[in-house]
């Protein structure tokens, strides 16, 4: 279980910068999933999301629909770019690169821009 002070932060997040510096600490699917619905999410922190979920998904089956939930948010284009994540250059990844491509779309492994 998760620290209900970690909700508390994710909601009090203020912009997209705040609301990633969280999310890159995140693992378990329940937590991520407040990011996926915070009102400053943008597409590098939805794609760090998504990634972070792929890896959950490995152990929590709650995990799957979120991951669905996740990819049509960024396939939307209706995110903002904000925040810049290269899931090829995040550690967090490095197992899930290496092994068979799992079925992750090629636009979920391109990097986002920063706006600045």
């Amino acid at each position: 279980m998760w620290p209900e002070e970690l909700a508390d932060d994710i909601a009090q997040a203020d912009n997209a910068e705040e609301l990633h510096n969280i999310a890159v600490f995140l693992e378990d699917p329940d937590p991520l999933a407040l990011v996926l619905e915070h009102p400053a999410l943008d597409v590098g922190t939805a794609l760090l999301a998504y990634w972070r979920l792929r890896r959950a998904a490995i152990v929590w089956t709650t995990a799957d629909a979120l991951l669905e939930h996740a990819e049509r948010l960024l396939r939307s284009g209706k995110l903002p770019s904000v925040v810049a994540y290269e899931p090829i250059g995040d550690p967090h990844n490095e197992e899930l690169i290496r092994a068979p491509r799992w079925g992750i779309p090629d636009v979920l492994m391109r990097p986002t821009p920063a706006v600045s």
